[in-house]
């Protein structure tokens, strides 16, 4: 087994218990020992906190100790710290309208779409797994969090079928196209908003009285 605090060999602090287990189980196979004549190594391959608590209880003992009952325990101890906090419908739309709102007219940069991309990753994916989100309404909603201005820059380079929030393009199509977007020219080297060369300016019907106003069921 590798020597305590050396390069590569595991260390817990009381989080990512299963990560702990795993290595664990990974040097001792490497040590062609057992998972049970290894118990009693648990505690030095812990911070001072985690092995105080757990040293002298009996799954960690040398000869009568168990893999199983150690394993049990410290998931027993430990593992609600590894779990993602609970995220709801609510919480995804927040996040969603702050970032259109507090991002302002445009994404600066290439690394402020992907920690929205992160953060709503993050959200919905739980959301998805447990059946309270479908596949339409997160790409739906990932695109309502990008700011209008962006939204206006990647517009000609989705297909016509799918410039509607009835029919979105997929999260991941519309990464693809912010990323083109910013390989293509980057905001660093885009010009004033005085100066209009890079936004998709809407047309407006000044026509007010030969039809009535339609409703936008676009998503710009």
């Amino acid at each position: 087994m590798p020597i305590a605090s050396s390069k590569g060999a595991p260390h817990f602090k009381g989080k990512r218990v299963n990560s702990f287990l795993q290595s664990l189980k990974e040097c001792a196979e490497r040590a062609g020992k057992t998972l049970d004549e290894v118990v009693h190594y648990i505690p030095r391959y812990c911070s001072d906190e985690v092995r105080y608590a757990i040293e002298n209880l009996a799954p960690f003992q040398k000869g009568t100790g168990s893999w199983a009952d150690a394993k049990l325990l410290l998931l027993d101890m430990f593992d609600a710290i590894d779990k993602p906090p609970t995220v709801s419908m609510q919480t995804l739309q927040n996040l969603v309208s702050k970032t259109a709102r507090t991002a302002s007219v445009e994404f600066r940069t290439l690394a402020d779409t992907q920690q929205y991309y992160r953060r709503f990753l993050t959200m919905s994916s739980q959301l998805r797994k447990s059946g309270e989100l479908s596949g339409k309404e997160t790409n739906r909603l990932f695109l309502s969090g990008i700011p209008p201005g962006t939204r206006r820059r990647i517009r000609p380079m989705v297909e016509p079928s799918k410039q509607k929030l009835s029919s979105p393009p997929e999260v991941a199509e519309v990464m693809g196209y912010l990323r083109r977007l910013f390989d293509d020219d980057g905001f660093e080297a885009m010009p004033s908003m005085d100066e209009n060369k890079y936004l998709v300016i809407p047309e407006i019907d000044t026509d007010i009285s030969s039809s009535p106003r339609r409703k936008n069921s676009g998503y710009l």
